[in-house]
C-alpha cells in the first residue's frame, strides 16, 4: 500500500514537471524589428487644382513593448516603434490637365507610435487588436516648370519650393504573433494611420498670396514583425 501510495505520488510529481504552465508566456517584455510596404493617399485640400496622389513605398525598424497576460487568457499591451520609410511619390498635375505645369512630392521618411493593444492567447498563437497615436515627419515639394506642357497656363516665373511638417494622428490596427520557441516570436501586422491635414508654407512667386498649402494624408503599412521575448 505504501509502495503504491509512493509511486502514485512520484507519478503526479513527474507529470506536474512534465507540463509547465503556460498561462503566462506572452507576458513580459519584448524588442525586435519590422519590415514592410505602406501605401495611401496624400492631396492639398485647399488648392481646387490638386489632384491628390498616391503615395507608396518600403517601410522598416524597430519596436519595444511589454505585456500582461490575464488567468482568462487576455493580453494586454503597450508597444512603441520607431521606423524609417519611403513612402511617398513625385507628382506632374500635367497627367490630369495638359495645361498644368506644376509638380511636386510628397515622402514619409521617419515615422513612430506607441499604442495599447489587446489579445488573446491561444498557447503559442496571439491575436491582437491595437490603437494608438503616430508622429511622422512629412517632406513636400512643389514647382512649375514650363517643360511640363506645351501650352502653359500659370506658370510665368518657374521656380522650386519646399517644406518639411512634424505630423500627429491616430492609427488603428490587428495582427498576430506565433511563438516559435521560448524567446522568439514572428507574426503579420496591419496599420491604418490618418495623419490629417498639415498646414505648411511654400512660397509660388506667380500666386504670392497662395503659398499656404494644406496636405491630407492617410496610409497603410503591412509588416513581418519578428520579436525577442525577455
Amino acid at each position: 500500500m505504501k509502495r503504491a501510495i509512493l509511486v502514485s505520488a512520484l507519478m503526479i510529481s513527474c507529470s506536474t514537471f512534465a507540463a509547465p504552465n503556460h498561462s503566462d508566456q506572452w507576458a513580459g517584455f519584448y524588442a525586435g524589428g519590422n519590415l514592410g510596404y505602406g501605401s495611401g493617399h496624400n492631396q492639398d485640400v485647399g488648392n481646387s487644382d490638386s489632384w491628390g496622389d498616391s503615395i507608396g513605398g518600403v517601410v522598416g525598424g524597430i519596436q519595444v513593448g511589454h505585456n500582461w497576460q490575464f488567468d482568462n487568457n487576455i493580453v494586454l499591451g503597450v508597444a512603441a516603434n520607431l521606423n524609417l520609410s519611403d513612402i511617398g511619390d513625385d507628382f506632374k498635375n500635367s497627367e490630369h490637365n495638359q495645361y498644368d505645369p506644376y509638380d511636386g512630392s510628397a515622402d514619409i521618411k521617419q515615422n513612430g507610435s506607441i499604442d495599447l493593444l489587446m489579445g488573446y492567447a491561444f498557447d503559442r498563437f496571439l491575436p491582437y487588436v491595437k490603437a494608438g497615436v503616430t508622429i511622422a515627419k512629412e517632406d513636400f515639394t512643389m514647382g512649375c516648370h514650363t517643360g511640363n506642357t506645351s501650352i502653359t497656363n500659370g506658370c510665368n516665373h518657374q521656380f522650386n519650393s519646399s517644406a518639411s511638417n512634424i505630423s500627429a494622428g491616430l492609427n488603428v490596427g490587428a495582427g498576430f504573433q506565433y511563438r516559435v520557441t521560448d524567446n522568439l516570436s514572428a507574426g503579420l501586422e496591419y496599420t491604418y494611420v490618418d495623419l490629417g491635414t498639415s498646414s505648411v508654407y511654400m512660397g509660388d512667386p506667380n500666386y504670392p498670396d497662395y503659398g499656404a498649402r494644406n496636405f491630407n494624408t492617410a496610409y497603410s503599412t503591412t509588416t513581418l514583425n519578428v520579436n525577442y521575448l525577455f
